[in-house]
């Protein structure tokens, strides 16, 4: 049974360039759904609102279309203005997304401005659930011109969710992890039937 998240939505973000995939993420298949459909079917069964942050509109969710191309994601983010006190942020690559990672983060915040997954040592600040009130240090960046989402993370109070934490949750790593190319999307799918 999902668990109730009631004061949480979500945005996926869409407008990556896609340089190294070489074609559109978000349209990228998985046994026939694309990644971003994935994505949105896991957080509309646990009754999220989503919207989406890109070039297209996406089923099911409100859109906010990209005014400028491939600016980056904090860009896109500070366009956005969160509806419920805390907002789970996405990127639409992630094909082992699992929508049973909201309430782990959800029930790990306890008064901080975010909770982030940590992968192999590397925090995934697009799989990570934020506070609402983050998004004015976000604004306040962006308006000095400032692009780089890891710099946002360090203006934040944040936890992290390591791998052994997201494993005793009963949660894989690979429901954080996003592909940036089509041999990174293989080795997922190797994982997978391996598993």
């Amino acid at each position: 049974m999902p668990t109730e998240t009631p004061d949480v939505e979500a945005v996926i973000l869409t407008g990556g360039a896609s340089r190294r995939m070489g074609m559109d993420k978000s349209e990228l298949t998985v046994d026939g759904v694309s990644l971003v459909g994935h994505i949105v079917s896991e957080l509309s069964s646990r009754s999220i609102p989503i919207t989406v942050l890109g070039k297209k509109a996406v089923d099911l969710c409100r859109h906010i279309p990209d005014d400028h191309e491939f600016q980056g994601p904090l860009l896109a983010l500070s366009r956005f203005t969160p509806t419920r006190p805390f907002c789970f942020v996405a990127s639409c690559d992630m094909p082992g997304f699992d929508g049973a990672l909201i309430g782990v983060l959800r029930s790990s915040i306890h008064g901080h401005d975010a909770v982030i997954p940590s992968v192999d040592g590397r925090l995934q600040p697009l799989c990570a659930l934020y506070a609402a009130h983050a998004w004015t240090s976000m604004r306040a960046l962006v308006d000095s011109d400032e692009r780089r989402i890891m710099k946002w993370v360090a203006s934040l109070s944040i936890e992290t969710a390591d791998e052994e934490a997201l494993a005793e949750a009963g949660i894989h790593a690979d429901a954080c992890s996003n592909v940036n190319t089509k041999e990174e999307l293989n080795e997922f799918l190797q994982r997978r039937s391996a598993g």
